[in-house]
């Protein structure tokens, strides 16, 4: 992945439904690689949304794709 997924400080991102285009935005202050690994079963257990945990489930991660919104904030 990009050197942006791995910053150790807090990305803003966001995962666009690519069948209904519904958004979705995140944040975690681990990098990104270690919120969302390509296991899809990982990805379910790592969000706390739970419209996005039964978007996933109803649509799987391959029909989602991500943006980072800001990458390396700080706390």
């Amino acid at each position: 992945m990009a050197n942006e997924f791995k910053t150790k400080n807090g990305i803003i991102y966001k995962f666009r439904n690519k069948i209904n285009n519904k958004v979705y935005i995140g944040q975690t202050m681990k990098t990104f690689v270690s919120r969302y690994t390509s296991n899809p079963k990982f990805w379910y257990n790592s969000v706390s949304n739970n419209h996005f945990k039964r978007a996933l489930l109803k649509y799987s991660h391959e029909n989602f794709e991500v943006l980072l919104l800001e990458t390396d904030i700080n706390n």
